[in-house]
C-alpha cells in the first residue's frame, strides 16, 4: 500500500510540475469509488481519512495553484452532496470540476440536493463532467436518458466554466451519444430562453 501512495503522490507531483510548466489544466480525483467498508480496513471512520484527504489536497493545490481542480467523487472521502465536504471546500477555495452523475449518485438520484450542491459550489467550478445517470451506480447515460433533471440544473451552471459530456460511447471512434447530449442541452437551453 506505501508503494502505491508514493507512486500517486509523485506522479502527481510531476503531472502538476508539467501542467504549471505548459500552462495546462490538470485534474486531479479528490478520491475514487471505494466503497465505505473498503476506507474502514485501513482508517478507523470516514473523517480520518478523509482528514488524509484534504491534507493531500491543500499540497497539491498549493503547488498547482490555477492549474488544478479535484473532482467529487461517489466515495464518502470526497463526494460533493455532503454538506460537511462542501463547507471544508468552500473554506479552502479550491477549484472545482462537479462530474453531475458523481453527486447524483452519492445523494441516491437526489434531484434537489444536487442542485442545492451546485448552486453553493458553482462560484468555484471550473469544469463540469456533464452525463447522466439513474443515481444507483456509475453508468454514465447520455443526457435525457437517467432521472437528473437538466431544465432545473443547467441554470445553477457556473457558465464561466469549461465542460465536457463524459458519456460512455457505444463506439469509441463515433461521438454521436455525445453530441446527442450537446444537442439536448440546447433544447434545454432554448426552452428555458421562451
Amino acid at each position: 500500500m506505501l508503494d502505491q501512495y508514493n507512486f500517486l503522490m509523485a506522479g502527481t507531483e510531476r503531472l502538476i510540475k508539467l501542467a504549471v510548466q505548459e500552462n495546462v489544466q490538470l485534474l486531479v480525483h479528490g478520491a475514487y469509488n471505494e466503497p465505505l467498508a473498503f476506507i474502514q480496513q485501513f482508517y478507523p471512520d470516514v473523517q480520518t481519512a478523509q482528514a488524509l484527504v484534504f491534507k493531500r489536497l491543500d499540497y497539491f493545490f498549493a503547488l498547482g495553484g490555477d492549474h488544478i481542480m479535484f473532482e467529487n467523487s461517489i466515495s464518502p472521502v470526497f463526494a460533493y452532496g455532503d454538506a460537511t465536504t462542501e463547507a471544508l471546500v468552500i473554506q479552502k477555495k479550491y477549484r472545482l470540476c462537479f462530474d453531475v452523475s458523481h453527486a447524483f449518485i452519492y445523494n441516491h438520484g437526489d434531484n434537489a440536493k444536487l442542485q442545492a450542491s451546485l448552486k453553493r459550489l458553482a462560484p468555484q467550478i471550473v469544469h463540469y463532467h456533464l452525463v447522466d445517470s439513474m443515481g444507483l451506480s456509475h453508468d454514465s447515460l447520455p443526457l435525457g436518458q437517467g432521472k437528473i433533471d437538466w431544465a432545473k440544473v443547467y441554470p445553477l451552471l457556473n457558465q464561466q466554466a469549461t465542460n465536457i459530456f463524459e458519456i460512455n460511447l457505444k463506439n469509441q471512434l463515433d461521438s454521436k451519444e455525445m453530441r446527442d447530449s450537446y444537442h439536448y442541452l440546447l433544447t434545454i437551453q432554448q426552452n428555458l430562453a421562451h
